[in-house]
């Protein structure tokens, strides 16, 4: 493999792949998220908080009166996100 002798225009070439590449870092990479995540934008799915919705239906599962899945369903949540917050709600009791 040869090795190619820095001329001027070489030099040139360099300096504008090194701008090309940095300015595509700054619009997709991520310097660019972290400028937005400055500017307030948030990423990812919203986040299922503890509403009335969930506490009526953790307290009649609770109370025996329907089942985990029926309060999953009441409440809108998916398994996972569901008994998280069941941690949460009854670590803040």
């Amino acid at each position: 493999m040869e090795v190619m002798k820095e001329t001027p225009k070489t030099h040139y070439i360099q300096g504008f792949s090194e701008f090309f590449i940095e300015s595509t870092l700054h619009r997709t990479g991520s310097l660019g998220i972290e400028i937005a995540r400055a500017d307030g934008v948030t990423f990812g799915r919203p986040r299922l908080e503890i509403d009335g919705l969930f506490i009526t239906a953790y307290q009649e599962w609770k109370g025996g009166q329907i089942t985990a899945t029926e309060a999953m369903r009441r409440s809108g949540m998916k398994k996972p996100t569901f008994y998280r917050r069941v941690k949460e709600y009854e670590t803040s009791q």
